[in-house]
């Protein structure tokens, strides 16, 4: 999706696994978070470098704690997520024990940031559900991911 030039079309990146990128992934990643892009990171994004084998600390991202948010995740019980700016966009790192957690932890902190501020986190087409999926649509069908199964089906539109 990154080396295709297709984060842009997207206000939201759901990182879920993997620890090993391209540096062109990395810097692709890092120049949409700065305009304006939202990350939501599955515990601390320390990563390695394919071309390089080094491992990678995405440390300058993780330079400016966006206080605010920060504080308002704490007062909802949600102090297992940090928010950082990063030049226009925002980098949540959600600290999990597994991936359940990591998507029922998104919820809760979505549900608190946008009703704080609901024009910048507009997000349509992501919906958890009570029975445990997470359902994404996209414009060519939609996803879904079973929290209990791990499953992941995508739909196409008909």
């Amino acid at each position: 999706m990154i080396a295709w030039n297709l984060l842009p079309r997207y206000k939201v990146l759901f990182h879920t696994s993997g620890k090993t990128y391209r540096q062109s992934t990395l810097l692709g990643i890092d120049r949409w978070i700065r305009a304006g892009g939202v990350m939501f990171a599955f515990g601390e994004p320390v990563w390695q470098v394919v071309e390089s084998g080094a491992q990678t600390t995405t440390s300058p991202w993780l330079a400016r704690p966006n206080e605010h948010l920060n504080n308002l995740l704490k007062t909802k019980a949600l102090g297992e997520a940090r928010v950082f700016g990063l030049t226009n966009g925002l980098i949540f790192v959600v600290d999990a024990k597994n991936m359940p957690d990591y998507l029922a932890k998104i919820v809760g902190v979505l549900s608190v940031v946008t009703s704080e501020r609901a024009n910048a986190f507009r997000l349509r087409g992501f919906k958890a559900q009570n029975d445990g999926t997470f359902e994404t649509v996209f414009p060519d069908g939609r996803m879904t991911f079973n929290s209990a199964t791990h499953e992941t089906t995508f739909h196409p539109s008909a």
